[in-house]
């Protein structure tokens, strides 16, 4: 008969304020005992200064047992003082860094959804442009028209929601992509951010899509004839001239 599986327990980790917070508890009962310490020294001090034992009695070796106690007292406190604070600030230290690896981990997750969304949106409006550069098409029937815009208008809306997932990440490597070839030097770091390059590429498929929507009818009313692709101007662009479409898609 086997014997069941052990399961691991994590412990959850302690946030920082808790470790200072104990830290503090710790440190104020310790110099309540020092402190209590260093007052009943500090008496008995006083009191055989105002009645000064006489040597080698009782008295005489309590008061100076009691003088040892309290710069012992003394000294531990600014001992423990310093101990504590060393410790506390090295405990805050590690967790500061262990929250800053949590949240790095969190991000790159997040960066890393983006990422393949992102690739798989490219990767399908490429598709399409090359379905349409492989069919050379002259004239466009609504049922190509439909078929391919259904495509385009889905990954539209992917842009449009990595846009708005852009905007409310707190990531600083969003807030500047940098510079790529091809862009306007005049462009400041805030149309170089990914929310920015999300919202390019949003908008040129977007306006493709406009198209669609005025000329969807006309291109139906064809029939089996369609219209030329010539006519549908944002359409053809997308397939037919390269310098628009790497300028609408430039991948961020």
């Amino acid at each position: 008969m086997t014997a069941p599986p052990v399961q691991e327990t994590r412990t959850s980790p302690v946030p920082a304020e808790d470790v200072a917070r104990r830290f503090i508890a710790s440190r104020r009962r310790a110099l309540l005992v020092l402190a209590i310490i260093a007052a009943l020294s500090t008496g008995c001090v006083l009191y055989y200064l105002l009645q000064p034992p006489k040597k080698d009695t009782f008295n005489y070796e309590l008061a100076k047992t009691s003088l040892q106690v309290l710069a012992v007292a003394v000294i531990g406190t600014l001992a423990a003082l310093a101990t504590f604070t060393f410790q506390l600030s090295r405990t805050q230290e590690a967790e500061h860094a262990r929250e800053r690896g949590e949240l790095r981990t969190r991000q790159d997750a997040v960066l890393r959804s983006m990422l393949e969304d992102t690739l798989a949106a490219y990767a399908s409006v490429k598709r399409v442009r090359r379905l349409l550069q492989a069919k050379n098409y002259v004239t466009l029937r609504v049922q190509d028209y439909d078929e391919h815009m259904s495509v385009l208008i889905d990954e539209q809306l992917a842009f449009e929601r990595l846009k708005k997932i852009a905007v409310i990440i707190d990531d600083p490597r969003l807030a500047d992509t940098g510079p790529e070839d091809g862009d306007d030097p005049n462009k400041g770091p805030e149309q170089r951010t990914l929310a920015a390059r999300f919202t390019r590429i949003e908008e040129y498929l977007n306006d493709v899509h406009d198209e669609y929507r005025e000329k969807r009818d006309l291109v139906q009313a064809s029939g089996d004839v369609g219209v030329p692709l010539r006519s549908c101007k944002d359409l053809h662009a997308f397939v037919a001239n390269a310098s628009v479409f790497r300028g609408g898609t430039r991948s961020p």
